[in-house]
């Protein structure tokens, strides 16, 4: 749901969801604070939906999503439109088969 993790504090620099078998997470779910870093490794997400993650990793944020079954099509290509984009995403994030994507060639996405 939005707002679903409400900081309430300009000051938090740390959200840590790990391990807690989430699938998805919604637009607008948390609030976009500067700087904030969000761990969800080792959940069941496929995709880094792009309403979701690109408001906040533009914001500056980092995401550590490691350890997730992403399928690694179309869906995800927007990560790769702006180096800024994936640079906000941690090295040890894969593709359900085990690649990095920061080891990706981006011509893989230019048919999206």
């Amino acid at each position: 749901p939005a707002q679903f993790i409400k900081t309430g504090s300009s000051h938090l620099s740390l959200i840590v969801l790990d391990e807690n078998n989430i699938v998805s997470v919604e637009p607008g779910a948390f609030d976009i604070v500067d700087g904030l870093d969000i761990y969800m490794r080792y959940n069941s997400l496929s995709t880094l939906d792009e309403a979701t993650w690109r408001p906040y990793l533009e914001a500056g944020g980092t995401l550590y999503a490691g350890g997730n079954p992403l399928v690694c099509g179309c869906d995800i290509a927007w990560l790769f439109a702006e180096d800024q984009l994936l640079e906000q995403v941690d090295d040890f994030t894969s593709c359900n088969g085990g690649e990095y994507l920061h080891n990706l060639d981006p011509s893989i996405f230019d048919n999206c």
